[in-house]
């Protein structure tokens, strides 16, 4: 049992059991109730509640009212024009149907005791008549494939989609951005060959991260120059090992893709290893949910002070989706982004002293370790050397990325990066989607 009063991201759960206690404490006596039925179609209301019966077909549907008005259409609630809404949710608190009418076939309408009129259809009702239907075409947690699931994802089967295919073709995009969610990896492949001056002046990496969504600017820049330099300001700029890692967690919004194109890839070593932290973050939950809740809590600092910049934010190794979480997709696990930067971690400030919450700072270590040696585990990585002439794109905020030493003497290495926020990829793959289907 865990042992503070300090509470997981995830508090959903507790949150719907105390709407049930005020929900049955609070709620005042039933009004009036009013029914109508036309065009096959009962609907019975109140102050509060409207049910929508459709009589041949043995389907209803309940929604509070102002749900309902909150979700009208019209032109005096949403501006044509623009599509934005021009009233405040609080402004129509005690919405209730004054008339009902049945224009036509499944079609409802409702004139509210403010004057506004609202039509709803059958397709309506249903598209929120459960969790699941009300975050469909906007959350994607069910596609999410970990890569401990039947080891589908091997060295062998990366997926890689033909850069002319992706620049030009609808269903190439959307197969990278399918597979993004799903795996959280994918690779652009035969890349035109370009000189060095091209390729300064016209990045291709900055091209192939336009295709999904704007580019991100960092401190590093619009795009970056990966290669070793004397006195690197950052471990990737050097041919150390670089251990598993996530970029920019001291930003309060770290980038949610990252791209690299390698341009040359000659030296000897250098591969580049991959792990899936959401895989990881199961495994802990799966041997220690003790410890798993405590990576949900325990805040870890990181850290960028150097050349005049001083970034620093704090977050838990594991957070939930809170909203998909509902609910929704039966008991499959939902994770909303793993957070793991061992070179750019500072101290703890929490659970250090004698006093305070030193019990779930142990449960916290016990699940960092937990952590820590499964994405360690050759058997839970992707190693293998990127081809030149190829662009790897990866999820930032799931996937932790490494490289091994390489020798700066045995050929020239230089990759060129940029990063995407998770909105515009989100927001890419959510266009895409409506497309193709």
């Amino acid at each position: 049992m865990l042992r503070s009063k300090i509470k997981p991201a995830s508090t959903f759960n507790s949150f719907r059991s105390f709407i049930k206690q005020r929900s049955i404490s609070t709620e005042p006596s039933t009004p009036a109730i009013n029914e109508v039925v036309g065009n096959n179609i009962k609907v019975i209301h109140n102050h509060k509640w409207t049910s929508f019966e459709f009589l041949n077909q043995n389907k209803s549907f309940s929604y509070n009212n102002t749900f309902l008005r909150d979700s009208s259409t019209s032109s005096s609630s949403i501006d044509p024009e623009s599509g934005q809404k021009l009233f405040t949710t609080a402004s129509i608190i005690e919405s209730y149907p004054k008339s009902i009418e049945f224009p036509a076939n499944d079609r409802i309408q409702i004139t509210w005791n403010d004057g506004e009129i609202s039509e709803f259809d059958q397709s309506f009702l249903e598209s929120n008549a459960t969790i699941e239907n009300r975050k469909f075409g906007k959350y994607f947690d069910e596609d999410i494939v970990t890569w401990d699931i039947n080891k589908e994802l091997t060295i062998d089967n990366v997926p890689k989609i033909d850069y002319n295919d992706y620049l030009t073709k609808k269903e190439s995009i959307s197969k990278v951005l399918e597979n993004l969610n799903k795996y959280g990896l994918s690779q652009i492949i035969n890349i035109p060959t370009k000189s060095d001056k091209d390729h300064d002046s016209s990045p291709i990496v900055q091209q192939i991260g336009e295709r999904i969504g704007y580019i991100k600017q960092t401190f590093y820049g619009t795009v970056f120059d990966v290669r070793s330099v004397p006195n690197a300001k950052n471990i990737a700029y050097t041919s150390q090992f670089l251990p598993l890692h996530q970029d920019l967690l001291y930003y309060e919004s770290p980038p949610g893709l990252q791209l690299l194109h390698f341009i040359k890839n000659k030296s000897i070593g250098g591969e580049n290893v991959f792990a899936d932290g959401f895989a990881a973050a199961r495994h802990v939950k799966t041997v220690d949910p003790e410890a798993y809740l405590a990576l949900q809590s325990v805040p870890i600092n990181y850290h960028y002070d150097k050349d005049g910049h001083s970034y620093y934010y704090s977050r838990p190794l594991i957070v939930e989706n809170e909203v998909v979480g509902q609910g929704v997709y039966g008991e499959k696990d939902h994770f909303k982004e793993v957070n793991y930067s061992p070179p750019f971690q500072a101290p703890f400030d929490f659970g250090i002293t004698e006093l305070g919450d030193r019990h779930v700072f142990q449960d916290f270590l016990r699940g960092l370790k937990e952590f820590e040696d499964y994405i360690n585990d050759p058997e839970n990585q992707l190693k293998f050397k990127v081809e030149e002439n190829t662009c790897i794109i990866f999820d930032n905020r799931r996937v932790l990325h490494a490289r091994d030493q390489f020798d700066n003497n045995s050929g020239e290495r230089w990759l060129k990066g940029c990063y995407i926020d998770k909105d515009a990829y989100l927001s890419k793959l959510r266009v895409t989607k409506k497309q193709i289907k």
